[in-house]
């Protein structure tokens, strides 16, 4: 049997696994969208992929994996990278938190995580409002995350000017401005 359904699609941004999600399986599950006697399922774009069953103590009995087209292999994930449908192996995706990022970088997403928790504006280095004074939440405990998020904005603003400095500087050796080059 056959099953043909949507998956979801995004834009393909570098080799992030996040971003180039193309079918899960578990959704799909969940979503009641594929069949107990599926053996194939067709995603968007005409795409075939199999569909193999596990039996198990947990999940009602059976588990469903999808078969990846390139390698065969049972994965719960397949992504989509330049229009063809693989695993994260065979795609040659990684997750964002595998990437070495600049440290700015990794301060900024913590401040915004700290940000999301309060429930305020997610952009970095907007304004903070004062205690929101939320059934949940406690003037202390808004004030020490407002620090938090403050010093790590500050932080990370250090560490940009610091990183933007270094790469501007010519390699040892050259000559940096017109009065060096007149010596």
């Amino acid at each position: 049997m056959v099953a043909s359904l949507g998956s979801r699609r995004v834009r393909w941004l570098g080799k992030q696994a996040e971003l180039a999600l193309a079918a899960d399986v578990y959704e799909f599950q969940k979503a009641g969208a594929i069949p107990p006697n599926a053996t194939r399922i067709v995603l968007d774009g005409g795409v075939l992929v199999a569909v193999e069953w596990e039996a198990t103590t947990y999940f009602a009995g059976v588990r469903p994996w999808l078969t990846c087209p390139r390698c065969s292999t049972r994965r719960r994930l397949l992504y989509e990278r330049d229009g063809v449908v693989a695993c994260r192996e065979c795609a040659g995706t990684t997750y964002a938190s595998r990437v070495k990022v600049w440290p700015s970088a990794r301060m900024l997403r913590h401040a915004v995580k700290l940000r999301r928790r309060l429930g305020v504006a997610e952009a970095p280095f907007s304004e903070l409002p004062p205690c929101l004074r939320q059934h949940h939440m406690a003037r202390k405990w808004y004030t020490r995350i407002v620090r938090e998020i403050e010093a790590c904005e500050r932080e990370a603003l250090g560490m940009f000017t610091n990183e933007l400095r270094a790469s501007r500087r010519p390699p040892k050796g050259q000559a940096r401005g017109r009065q060096q080059q007149r010596r």
